[in-house]
């Protein structure tokens, strides 16, 4: 099928702000091949940016997550960050991303943004946890973070997570301002070649320190006898960080599904690498049956996301994620030191909490769906 004028003259304009060579061949190829459906998924919906960032298909146009629509999004971010944050550019920038095949080159990206923008950057040169990432945002009081990664998403997409100075993710009117910033229709220049010698490389030092805090919370549990875990990354970057806090707590028998524990943005042994899929899990519950577990657990590919099983009747049950969250809850309010504490659950979180919350005479707000609110 021929492509029509008006789609032809829209494709070259937006070529005339290609930056990325690989996507400008991609489009002309589309073009001179006159493969419609490849250019409609490219200029249907543009990418937004939304509640967690970015997040969609990795390729050209609008519609893709791609090199140009990284630095749109990033010009933005930067722009509210150094706009709303007293000394925003002092206070710097953290950057990581995840194991998918493009997330190298988009973080690096980024950071050669802020650098050119005068922003103190400190990043994760490796691939690293989301968490560990903003762990690391709120330890150096930096202005805000950006992490590359598409979460649990399939192996085609990438995406893009940004956090404000309290390490959690923008909230509005910030995250509508770099939305309106994405969609002005100024130029999208390369990102400038820049010394990145004065990058702080994140590693060790910061690992050990997020893993030291997070065992001082469990300290009041260590069990009495050895605990036998079955362990999934599901190809993400969680194994590291998982088996050297597990083992570091001295009471814990842990066995990893060795051919998910190598980060690999491909995914090759499982289609959708999101532990909240019972297809996701097949591996570690065959793990936990084998070697008689007490539970497994599964992380998502930038390892924010948990799943935990429990043996029970000879079997393994799934706790899903409301369950997780009244066990996590109910710790928390147990351990309250405040004068008046509070829990906050969202308006489609479990009810179970907010009972819980009230037989201790604690008060409950309910809030907006989403993690930033």
């Amino acid at each position: 099928m021929t492509i029509d004028d008006a789609t032809t003259s829209l494709v070259l304009a937006y070529l005339d702000d290609e930056i990325d060579d690989r996507d400008r061949q991609t489009l002309q190829r589309w073009l001179a091949d006159s493969d419609t459906a490849a250019i409609r998924r490219a200029f249907g919906e543009p990418i937004a940016f939304g509640t967690a960032g970015l997040r969609a298909a990795v390729g050209p146009g609008p519609s893709g997550m791609n090199l140009r629509n990284v630095v749109r999004a990033t010009r933005g971010v930067l722009e509210v960050l150094a706009r709303e944050i007293e000394g925003g550019r002092e206070r710097g920038l953290v950057v990581a991303h995840d194991a998918r095949e493009s997330s190298e080159g988009f973080a690096r990206a980024v950071r050669a943004l802020a650098l050119a923008d005068g922003f103190r950057v400190a990043a994760f040169l490796d691939p690293a946890p989301t968490p560990l990432a903003a762990f690391a945002a709120r330890r150096l009081g930096a202005a805000g973070a950006v992490v590359i990664t598409a979460s649990h998403n399939p192996p085609e997409d990438n995406g893009m997570k940004v956090y404000g100075p309290s390490a959690s993710l923008l909230v509005s009117p910030w995250d509508r301002w770099v939305a309106a910033r994405m969609d002005d229709e100024r130029p999208t220049p390369f990102p400038p070649v820049v010394d990145e010698t004065s990058v702080l490389a994140l590693g060790d030092a910061i690992r050990a320190e997020h893993r030291e805090r997070c065992l001082a919370l469990a300290a009041p549990h260590r069990a009495r006898a050895k605990v036998r875990l079955a362990y999934t990354a599901l190809h993400g970057v969680g194994e590291r960080s998982v088996r050297e806090g597990l083992e570091a707590l001295g009471d814990v028998e842990l066995r990893s599904v060795v051919e998910q524990s190598e980060p690999n943005g491909r995914f090759p042994t499982v289609r959708s690498p999101n532990p909240e899929h019972p297809v996701a899990l097949t591996r570690v519950i065959a793990l936990a049956r084998s070697t008689s577990a007490d539970a497994f657990l599964a992380t998502d590919p930038d390892a924010d996301r948990l799943a935990v099983g429990v043996a029970h009747d000879a079997d393994f049950v799934t706790l899903h994620g409301d369950e997780l969250g009244v066990f996590l809850g109910a710790e928390l309010i147990d351990r309250a030191r405040a004068a008046k504490p509070f829990v906050l659950t969202t308006i489609v979180s479990s009810p179970w909490l907010r009972r819980y919350a009230e037989h201790r005479s604690v008060a409950a707000v309910a809030t907006l769906t989403g993690h930033k609110w």
